[in-house]
């Protein structure tokens, strides 16, 4: 018996430290592998995020590189990425599974892509995704709804997954010498101890290995299996302790786990949120939301290069507002940003949803229109005219806003972006100064292009050159066939090109802003003249032009006081023209202009009636002295029902308003005794004299006077 209990006793205590040590093993090993699935998750989750990052983002900057067929830049966009941390290949397919570009840092992966054929290609990448360690990503390059290509990404997963495993293996190391540890010292306790009590230990440790804390081990000896029970009870307190302390660890690591989880999305999405705003913000007009000028160049340069791929048209709108200006002046800013928000929420309605407009500043909007022609684009800038028509409601009351359209197209008015701009925003100037709303590009009403550019350069220097001129053309009086006034035009004599018209030079100096010093030349050499003609006896008044921009300078009336008086004129001696055009440019302007001191006593003409659509309030507040019908409504109304109608108006209407008429462009005898008939006032014209220089203009007159009648009159 005596040789059988210790072996029966190093049983029993193996099997214990066995036991004890299993289930601390069992227990660490559950943690452990609970870990590894977690971090294993998040690895699988970041390399999604990731792939699917960089495919998309290679993709959208393919874009460009695969319009132009830049094979160099997509390879560089290819092999950038292809240096990525953990990217195995990269590999860019056309729709058609060609091989565009592939690339990858690992040698052998390397010589795998490069023996690509056009019939393997989905077969190669069906063999990537069937790797363990690699994670293949698909996306698509695509423009407006067209995938011009594909883009594979492989990451490498064996990767992470390595260091996964590194840096659990220090925990299993961990928890086997922990198991070590108890067991063998249970075992050594068991061993060095008087067996007793065995069924009572037994039955404890039984407990203990199901995690039964509820009963203690007690012995009613005082000696050493008390003290072994109180050292076993001691160790029950004291796991169930650490148990309960490990229990609460990871409920609070994963709580922490959890918020971080949560921290890390949050703020993940707050910066994408952050990023797509500033985005938004660079690329959009903060006032009308609508696209900027950084955006609308962008959106051209890619609609041309759509256009040069598909041979297809594109046109570039650009549109000002018309009597903007005024509200601004007289109603302030904020009515100001009323009527330009209104505009950017009516000129979608105009367009199709592949269009894009944009704000380029003031009260300057732009819209691209990929796939279009010019005839389409005059259709979308009626379209556009139209949705203007109902008047913009502010908070005080209702304004009626127009607007001057011009239109470039690519390739037939510029190549780039820069030219269809300029183009389109000369169009638009062009078709404000006519009146018509609406004009495409035309070279002929461009002012900068080469030849005028170097008209512009000598204009400059014609004044004090002396070769401009003035020629005058007579205005007879239609009852007394009396020549009572002239008007002066003026002539460039340039040196190399030859007698100049002003229709070709006057915008020039318009544009180029020294319109101002040509009107006061032509005001000087006016009262200059008229001053020789007085003391030869000759008492005729002369007529002067004005532009639009004369109108708005203010040393106008100190100039035309003091030329006045150094020439000792009076001031019934000048009619000061101005276009109904210019005029309905700024009416009010132009009323104040006349009221002023300086100005008041002058006799003024409205010249080109009837092509500027003057409202007849505004007419009938102009302190005017005649009205001059436009030449093109005159010179065939013997033959023209509607011009002759539109004459008749004119001057019945002028008549009433207490105001003489004079008809231009009259070039033959029945048109002349049409309007003799019609009580027209003055006639000016061919059939009476053509604009002739000033040491002839007596000789004209003279015969004109002798004339009896329209029938002796021969042009001159």
């Amino acid at each position: 018996m005596k040789d059988n209990k210790p072996s029966r006793r190093t049983s029993l205590t193996a099997q214990f430290v066995g036991l004890v040590a299993g289930i601390l093993v069992l227990s660490m090993s559950l943690n452990i592998v609970v870990q590894y699935e977690n971090e294993s998750n998040i690895v699988n989750q970041s390399l999604q995020v990731r792939g699917e990052s960089l495919g998309e983002l290679l993709a959208s900057f393919s874009i460009e590189s695969l319009l132009l067929n830049d094979i160099v830049s997509l390879n560089e966009y290819v092999e950038n990425t292809s240096h990525q941390p953990d990217v195995k290949f990269v590999l860019v397919t056309d729709t058609n599974g060609n091989k565009l570009i592939a690339h990858s840092e690992a040698e052998k992966d390397s010589a795998l892509l490069n023996q690509i054929r056009t019939i393997d290609q989905e077969k190669y990448i069906q063999s990537f995704r069937q790797w363990d360690d690699v994670l293949v990503f698909e996306s698509d390059a695509s423009f407006n709804d067209e995938i011009l290509a594909r883009v594979y990404i492989g990451l490498d997963y064996g990767g992470y997954l390595e260091r996964l495993i590194d840096s659990l293996l220090p925990k299993i190391f961990f928890t086997i010498l922990t198991g070590l540890f108890v067991g063998l010292g249970v075992y050594y306790t068991f061993k060095r101890k008087i067996w007793g009590h065995v069924e009572q230990l037994q039955n404890g440790a039984h407990r203990l290995s199901k995690f039964d804390f509820t009963k203690k081990i007690e012995f009613k000896e005082n000696n050493e299996l008390s003290d072994v029970a109180e050292a076993f009870n001691y160790m029950s307190d004291q796991l169930e302790e650490n148990i309960l302390a490990r229990e609460q660890v990871m409920e609070e690591l994963e709580t922490v786990n959890g918020s971080l989880e949560e921290r890390i999305k949050l703020r993940t999405h707050e910066m994408e949120n952050l990023a797509a705003t500033m985005a938004h913000q660079a690329m959009h007009d903060p006032l009308t939301g609508l696209a900027n000028r950084v955006l609308i160049v962008e959106r051209l340069q890619q609609a041309i290069m759509y256009s040069q791929r598909k041979n297809v048209r594109t046109a570039f709108i650009i549109l000002d507002l018309n009597n903007f200006k005024e509200v601004n002046d007289t109603m302030g800013h904020p009515e100001g940003d009323i009527v330009l928000k209104e505009v950017a929420e009516r000129l979608p309605k105009a367009l199709r949803e592949s269009d894009t407009v944009g704000r380029l500043g003031g009260d300057e909007f732009a819209v691209v229109l990929p796939e279009t022609d010019g005839s389409q684009a005059n259709t979308v800038a009626e379209k556009i005219i139209e949705v203007f028509t109902e008047n913009f409601m502010l908070e005080t009351q209702g304004v009626s806003i127009g607007a001057s359209i011009g239109i470039a197209v690519y390739p037939d008015h510029g190549q780039d972006q820069d030219s269809l701009i300029r183009h389109a925003d000369v169009a638009m100037y062009d078709a404000k100064r006519s009146g018509t709303g609406i004009k495409v590009y035309n070279s002929d009403s461009d002012y900068y292009t080469q030849q005028r550019l170097t008209l512009m350069a000598d204009l400059k220097n014609a004044i004090e050159a002396g070769e401009l001129i003035l020629y005058y053309q007579p205005q007879v009086n239609l009852k007394n066939y009396k020549v009572e006034s002239v008007e002066a035009l003026v002539r460039w004599q340039h040196p190399s090109q030859g007698m100049i018209e002003p229709e070709q030079f006057i915008h020039i100096a318009e544009s180029s802003g020294i319109i101002n010093q040509l009107t006061n030349w032509v005001l000087t050499e006016s009262v200059r003249q008229w001053r020789a003609w007085q003391d030869q006896g000759l008492n005729i008044q002369i007529a002067v032009n004005l532009s639009v921009k004369n109108l708005v300078n203010d040393d106008l009336p100190d100039f035309l006081e003091d030329i006045c008086k150094a020439y000792d004129v009076s001031k019934n001696a000048l009619r000061l023209e101005i276009t109904e055009s210019a005029i309905m440019s700024n009416p009010d302007r132009v009323m104040e202009l006349m009221s002023r001191t300086g100005l008041s006593a002058f006799q003024y003409s409205i010249d080109d009636f009837g092509t500027g659509y003057s409202s007849l309030s505004y007419l009938k507040k102009l302190r005017v002295n005649e009205v001059k019908i436009d030449k093109s409504f005159v010179i065939d109304m013997d033959v023209n029902d509607e011009d002759a109608t539109i004459v008749r108006s004119v001057i019945d209407l002028t008549h009433n308003l207490g105001h003489t008429v004079v008809a231009e462009g009259v070039e033959s005898d029945d048109v002349l005794q049409y309007l003799i008939k019609l009580e027209c006032d003055y006639a000016q014209g061919y059939l009476f004299s053509k604009p002739v220089p000033a040491k002839q203009i007596a000789a004209v007159i003279d015969i004109i006077e002798k004339s009896s009648s329209g029938d002796d009159i021969k042009a001159i």
